[in-house]
């Protein structure tokens, strides 16, 4: 029975050492402030600009793999310029083959990478690659269909990823930099999960849902740094209105935050008051928003809280029924 008391003790103990630290450490913001991360090349190859028409084309340019979702065509450690004033770095179209672009280096006088909607939906996979205008304009992601778009950074376009159409994307942890319109624009695509982006420097909306048809989109733990610096929006050079916040939506059930830990998203204009409202005529908001610089510690306050209770109960209890 001494040695039960001994080990509700201890127990006890431990859970106030495990809360007195988590209280005294300071509070992560939701990424680095680093703007740019880190590839990993163990060299790059230069490149002329790609255009894939078929799915011959991957094995005829030399692409490795067989175009299986178990073994893919794989596009990797390039370093591609393309200057043309309408064209892409890396174009694929009319493919059914599963493919992926990872770890390459683009500039792009108009578009970094242009998935056509003539790729079947699910086959693309774009990750961990750098891409950078040349002149302010264009795209650096533009996507049709089911796509997976994963630790990109992209500064300098227009608008940083585009996705017309292309509904079950995922867009994660990329760094979003310096767009001259929008960072992120989604038009009528619906299902898509947008988390752990940091979009920074936009001149209009960070993120911009565009199209009544565009729902079901879910958004957050993405933080939006210094977006919004214009008055006035435009949306397809007809719609505009005054700017109030760093999102937009004109959708239909898109969700800014997540459901389950009640998370929404990092800001660095909420003042840590109520709702963080966003533009446009759909009246969403974000009901769990973040201030920059704080985390939520929900799941382990809860842990060390159990802890604690569960050992306070037990100590009481055996000091019940072993009277000193």
């Amino acid at each position: 029975m001494i040695l039960l008391r001994k080990i509700a003790k201890n127990s006890l103990i431990i859970a106030f050492i495990l809360l007195w630290f988590t209280l005294l450490q300071p509070v992560s913001q939701s990424i680095s402030e680093d703007e740019s991360f880190s590839i990993v090349l163990d060299s790059l190859t230069e490149h002329s600009p790609i255009i894939i028409d078929s799915n011959a084309d991957f094995s005829s340019l030399g692409f490795p793999g067989n175009g299986s979702s178990i073994n893919p065509y794989i596009i990797e450690n390039l370093s591609i310029v393309s200057l043309s004033e309408t064209g892409s770095a890396i174009q694929i179209g009319s493919t059914h083959s599963y493919f992926i672009i990872r770890n390459c280096v683009l500039s792009a006088e108009y578009l970094g990478i242009f998935i056509q909607d003539t790729v079947i939906p699910g086959t693309a996979q774009i990750i961990n690659n750098t891409i950078t205008s040349i002149s302010n304009d264009g795209g650096g992601i533009c996507c049709s269909g089911n796509t997976t778009i994963e630790n990109n950074t992209i500064s300098g376009f227009m608008q940083g990823i585009h996705l017309n159409y292309a509904s079950y994307s995922t867009i994660k942890g990329n760094n979003i930099l310096q767009s001259y319109y929008q960072g992120i624009n989604i038009r009528y695509s619906s299902f898509t999960e947008i988390t752990q982006n940091t979009i920074k420097n936009s001149n209009q909306h960070g993120l911009a849902i565009v199209g009544t048809s565009s729902s079901h989109n879910i958004i957050h733990h993405n933080t939006f740094i210094n977006n919004s610096n214009e008055l006035t929006y435009r949306i397809d050079g007809e719609r505009t209105g005054d700017i109030a916040s760093q999102g937009y939506d004109e959708g239909q059930s898109n969700i800014w935050y997540e459901e389950e830990n009640k998370h929404g998203n990092w800001w660095d204009d909420y003042d840590g008051e109520e709702e963080y409202k966003i533009d446009g005529p759909a009246d969403a908001k974000d009901e769990y928003p973040l201030k920059l610089g704080e985390t939520k510690r929900t799941s382990f306050f809860l842990y060390v809280t159990i802890i604690t209770v569960v050992g306070l109960v037990w100590l009481i209890k055996i000091k019940i029924k072993t009277p000193e």
